[in-house]
């Protein structure tokens, strides 16, 4: 269930971007109808890219839209990787010297909603 979808109506949780403040996505109201429709247009229009790029979009579009009240990046990081051996492509993982990184980078993407660099990032991640 999304957020809205179950008892709690009330809570938005946000992402703290360091020192730059914090990212509030939509916020939760009951039954979810905007994240339902925020989500059903973005599954839409992934449907149109390679497996490559509907994995990353896909995992960035979660993380942005923050659907679910906890574990949002981590699960969608799973299923970004999920997609990608289903279509024999490497599994995307960060190593730990570049943890930094990779979060300075998350942190640009919540704040400019350009998921380029990031982009860049994992695909040069899944060529060691």
């Amino acid at each position: 269930m999304f957020r809205g979808e179950g008892r709690e109506v009330n809570y938005t949780p946000d992402v703290s971007p360091g020192e730059h403040g914090r990212y509030t996505p939509l916020p939760t109201s009951p039954g979810a109808p905007e994240l339902n429709r925020v989500f059903h247009e973005g599954v839409t229009a992934l449907q149109a890219c390679g497996p490559f790029e509907q994995a990353t979009a896909f995992f960035l579009f979660r993380a942005l839209q923050q659907l679910f009240f906890d574990g949002n990046t981590r699960t969608s990081r799973f299923m970004m990787n999920g997609v990608l051996m289903s279509h024999g492509i490497g599994a995307i993982s960060v190593p730990a010297a570049r943890v930094q990184e990779f979060n300075e980078k998350m942190v640009r993407f919540y704040l400019s909603k350009d998921a380029t660099e990031i982009i860049v990032f994992l695909a040069a991640a899944t060529r060691g």
